[in-house]
């Protein structure tokens, strides 16, 4: 007994006392000192004078619940034993019925019932659908499934061969001594609900689920050991939804999926130094993966086959990933491709010589059809947040996805949706793992591998090795809870309803600082406060890259400070644009929406409509870093002749560098603009320079800070980075550049209405 109230062992007791079978003995434990308050002592003490056939066991030890079971037996001479525990009751007829068919077979370890299950009022919920089977040893059933759960009658002889209860088990000490009996001979199982089981949130069986579920995997693989087992059968589960299966060997293919730039080559190297063949032919290292794909090339030369006959070729997708608008690559596959396929597991199953796998990421796409073939394919599948995911395609040689940003979005829906499609299909068979927790929990995957698929992992200087796969900066991301979550939240919920599919089914997902499952980001504070700088983003026909450059704004906006954001729509016309706009202002962001006039008369716009001082011009692709909204804050108050500061810029995408522009320097400005528009300058700062010249369609904050000089502009330099800079092949200023005959006729301009020997940018 442990904190049971009294009225529950009341009524437990009352059901053996109303037993028909009458030569029975009850032994009673209370569980420590705090097993059962005065009052049921009180209670046991003055029940006991009056039955001689009840004896109370109060040692005042805590000796948990199999413990105690384990002492209460070890009293008693009886025939057989019988477990109940103190919130549930026997039926009238139990031990009659139990003994006389015990009597009868006489071969019988012990006898289990029926049982129904009641609430915490004593209603009935209805039959157990567990103990409704009886023992059917061929099937090994009982390795996979606890049908004995409730009653048992345990024939004493039995009970003392296998060594009775284990201590080794805190939680399932039941069911790990029930599969010792059974292996003794076949136990009887009794067709009527002869025992109540109390259903109530404070059983250890509703608040232990997931520590009886791992002792329950555990107790089903001892027997597979001591049952000779284990050469022929594997026990796999998922803890999580509580199924175990039975797998025969040989294991089947190990396959590494998730969309590309997830984590899969790391995660394909860390199975590789598990032990896992994912191939002798490999795709080749290069300048976007230094440390090496591990992708095996015969499976991702036959997908891309696969996808490029399927999918017409369209600029707009990307078609050797399986997707292009509207129509992606079917799951199931093809009929005409299971031939190949077949071909190619059988060849690496024949060459294999242990574990063995492939990682491809287009696999992620159409795991149905490579399960329908080998339906013992275990998934170890990765994910990455959107976030996160698209900075790393900017950063990729190739310019698809900085001259294509929308289709990352949609790339990212389709593989993990169907990711987490088939990890929930076939939970026992799959692994989730989130990219951040690899980086951080190497050693726990390895454990989450040991226990869902006992795997025995007995190379040390392999698993010593792991922490060197995850060198510093490696798969950069931002730590959660973050902003920029709850902005996709806002404008991208039908993506968001997969990310939050993917952390409630994963074994290892996403954590915050505090190590707690993100569920959702923190939300930006809303006041009415005068704000003391005025963030304005001008865009035109925006994609995801918007809402990075607002959430950099609230990630590092300081404590003690009000930034207004102000978000100048220069006549979008994308549908999906306007979507992205539309959803920002119902969350309560301002935007002023303007007929297309250009980037300088939407700065000028924005900045009229300010109600601070200070202004930040950020550009709808950038991200700010902390020293604007911080330092330069504090700098520029403490600096009231102070007119603008401007800092370092980290570029990124298809470049990278740390540009550092040095302290403002006429000669330099008039060679080249080294200062960006992204500047914490004062309003006042603007209006003498007349704004951003609206007759300029590129270099308009060359042009304000080139009048800025001449009107004897006081700015500080600011030596760290400021922001970031994003590079993108098509992106306003590279298509400026690129057409000589409008760069020169601006800098012709620039020429002269400054009157100053203005160089080109370009030769």
């Amino acid at each position: 007994m442990y904190r049971q109230p009294l009225a529950w062992i009341q009524e437990a007791v009352a059901s053996v006392q109303e037993q028909t079978y009458k030569d029975w003995q009850l032994l009673i434990r209370p569980d420590g000192p705090e097993g059962v308050g005065d009052d049921c002592r009180q209670w046991l003490k003055a029940l006991a004078l009056k039955e001689p056939r009840l004896q109370v066991l109060d040692d005042g030890l805590r000796q948990g619940t199999f413990g105690s079971y384990q002492l209460i037996f070890s009293q008693s001479e009886a025939t057989y034993f019988v477990q109940l525990d103190a919130d549930d009751k026997l039926h009238p007829e139990a031990l009659a019925l139990s003994i006389e068919y015990l009597n009868e077979n006489p071969k019988a370890p012990f006898l289990y019932s029926q049982c129904l299950l009641v609430r915490a009022d004593g209603s009935s919920l209805g039959l157990d659908q567990r103990a409704l089977r009886p023992w059917q040893e061929e099937k090994k059933s009982d390795l996979v499934q606890f049908i004995s759960f409730h009653m048992r009658v345990v024939r004493r002889s039995a009970y003392l061969k296998v060594n009775g209860y284990s201590k080794n088990f805190q939680f399932t000490g039941d069911y790990d001594l029930s599969l010792k009996l059974a292996e003794l001979g076949k136990p009887l199982h009794l067709a009527k609900p002869l025992y109540n089981y109390r259903v109530h949130p404070q059983s250890v069986s509703q608040s232990k689920r997931l520590n009886i579920h791992l002792e329950a995997v555990r107790a089903a693989r001892n027997a597979l050991h001591r049952r000779g087992m284990v050469k022929d059968y594997v026990l796999i589960h998922n803890p999580k939804r509580e199924i175990v299966t039975l797998d025969p060997k040989p294991e089947g293919p190990i396959v590494v999926a998730g969309m590309h730039r997830s984590g899969t080559s790391l995660l394909s190297k860390l199975i590789s130094k598990l032990g896992v063949e994912l191939g002798n032919e490999l795709l080749a290292k290069d300048s976007n993966n230094p440390d090496g794909y591990q992708e095996d090339l015969a499976f991702l030369k036959l997908q891309r086959r696969w996808f490029h006959a399927d999918l017409n070729d369209d600029p707009d997708g990307w078609r050797d990933w399986g997707w292009i608008p509207n129509d992606s690559i079917s799951s199931q596959g093809d009929s005409s491709w299971e031939d190949a396929a077949v071909y190619l597991l059988n060849q690496r199953e024949l060459a294999a010589t242990q574990r063995w796998g492939w990682k491809d990421p287009r696999t992620t796409l159409i795991l149905p059809f490579w399960h329908r073939l080998r339906p013992e394919l275990r998934l170890v599948g990765i994910y990455r947040a959107p976030w996160d995911l698209s900075d790393a395609l900017q950063r990729l040689d190739h310019h698809q996805f900085r001259r294509h940003p929308e289709i990352i979005l949609p790339l990212w829906s389709l593989y993990n949706e169907r990711l987490a499609e088939f990890a929930e299909s076939h939970a026992e068979r799959s692994l989730l793992i989130n990219s951040n927790s690899l980086i951080t929990q190497p050693e726990e995957v390895v454990r989450q591998l040991q226990s869902r698929w006992d795997w025995r992992l007995d190379n040390q200087d392999n698993r010593e090795d792991l922490n060197t796969l995850i060198r510093p900066n490696r798969m950069p991301s931002i730590s959660l809870d973050d902003p920029i979550e709850d902005l996709y939240r806002l404008v991208f919920p039908e993506l968001m309803k997969i990310w939050d599919r993917l952390q409630t089914i994963a074994d290892l997902p996403a954590l915050s600082e505090n190590n707690t499952n993100i569920a959702s980001g923190k939300k930006s504070k809303q006041t009415n406060k005068e704000p003391d700088i005025s963030v304005i983003i001008p865009t035109f026909n925006p994609c995801h890259f918007l809402l990075e450059a607002i959430a950099s704004i609230n990630r590092y906006a300081s404590e003690d400070s009000e930034v207004e954001v102000i978000i100048v729509d220069d006549g979008s016309t994308k549908s999906s644009s306007q979507q992205i706009l539309q959803r920002l202002k119902q969350g309560g962001y301002r935007i002023l929406r303007i007929e297309h006039s250009g980037l300088a008369a939407a700065r000028n716009h924005g900045i009229k409509a300010a109600n601070a001082e200070l202004i930040i011009p950020l550009d709808d692709d950038n991200r700010l870093l902390s020293p604007y909204l911080q330092e330069c804050l504090s700098i520029i108050r403490q600096n009231p002749d102070m007119e603008m500061i401007f800092g370092d810029r980290l570029d990124f995408g298809a470049r990278t560098q740390h540009f550092k522009p040095g302290i403002l320097n006429a000669k330099q400005l008039v060679k080249a603009n080294r200062i960006d528009a992204c500047t914490l300058m004062k309003r006042s700062l603007w209006k003498k320079c007349g704004g951003y010249d609206e007759n300029l369609k590129a270099l308009e904050d060359w042009d304000l800070w080139l009048t800025g000089m001449q009107i004897g502009m006081r700015a500080i330099y600011h030596p760290k980075p400021c922001f970031e800079y994003r590079v993108r092949e098509n992106s306003m200023l590279q298509c400026h550049l690129a057409n000589e005959n409008e760069h020169q006729k601006t800098i012709n301009y620039l020429r002269a209405k400054h009157g100053l020997p203005i160089e080109a940018l370009v030769e």
